[in-house]
């Protein structure tokens, strides 16, 4: 299928690692221009370099903090202004840090105000500097990276489903408002993610080894969540989704042939019963 996305211009916040680089890449495949953010610049010439050998006519780079408006305006404006219209805005970029934990952890109210400075506004900053480049495209997607958990009751997550709810219900204001515009505005929703190449870090590969689990195996990480975490919860499908698989789920969400969904959250989990 031809996803009608030949030299559009795609901008991924979060592009360094994960999903966000996953969907860059995939974006690039299709033969989109794409401009890449993150805080991480290393990471972001990593990815640039896997978007060019896919195919990508133009790739650009910007350092940026999503907790940071004057930088976040300064990205945008500089990519906008040199393509002159953005097709699509991927908000990818808002990290969980901070945020895990029994209720009774967080006494210090200025967690929630950092979270909600760093996941919400962080958004909403990028979606703010996007809008007037939108609306000189002759079309136009936004996708938001939210979460399933927003809809379970997950335990120790209650700071991140706050914030990601709050995002989830901005989308679909956004949706409404901005389909005068021809600018669609969805939700992704990833359930459990496989990182790439296994790398969880120094702390989960530990419990993985722990475990005598293989940190690589997707049914490993189901297992591992209800050893270790307690997880009563699986999916259909009984593993955790790879980031090409999110991946391509945004990279459709952002397609130009996605023209007549707005205001959706798009469960992409492997299958569940809530």
């Amino acid at each position: 299928m031809d996803l009608g996305l030949k030299d559009a211009h795609v901008v991924v916040f979060g592009a360094s690692r994960g999903m966000g680089r996953a969907a860059a890449r995939q974006f690039a495949a299709e033969g989109a221009k794409v401009a890449l953010i993150a805080r991480n610049l290393k990471g972001l010439e990593k990815t640039a370099a896997q978007c060019r050998d896919a195919g990508s006519p133009e790739v650009l780079c910007q350092a940026a903090d999503m907790s940071d408006t004057e930088q976040v305006a300064a990205a945008i404006h500089s990519i906008g202004s040199h393509w002159g219209a953005i097709n699509v805005l991927v908000n990818n970029a808002a990290n969980s840090i901070g945020t895990h934990g029994d209720f009774s952890k967080f006494e210090d109210e200025e967690i929630y105000v950092d979270a909600f400075n760093r996941i919400v506004l962080g958004y909403v900053r990028a979606t703010r500097a996007a809008i007037p480049y939108l609306k000189a495209a002759e079309w136009g997607r936004i996708v938001n990276i939210s979460s399933t958990s927003t809809s379970r009751a997950t335990p120790l997550l209650h700071v991140f489903n706050m914030m990601k709810a709050a995002m989830n219900n901005l989308s679909r204001s956004l949706a409404k408002e901005l389909a005068p515009d021809g600018i669609s505005v969805n939700l992704i929703s990833p359930g459990g993610v496989m990182v790439e190449n296994g790398n969880w870090g120094e702390v989960m590969n530990r419990y993985y080894e722990e475990a005598g689990l293989d940190p690589t195996n997707p049914y490993h990480a189901v297992e591992l969540s209800k050893k270790k975490f307690g997880s009563t919860e699986s999916n259909f499908m009984d593993r955790y989704g790879s980031v090409d698989e999110y991946g391509a789920a945004i990279v459709f969400a952002g397609s130009r042939v996605n023209s007549f969904m707005t205001g959706t959250n798009i469960n992409v989990d492997g299958g569940s019963d809530f």
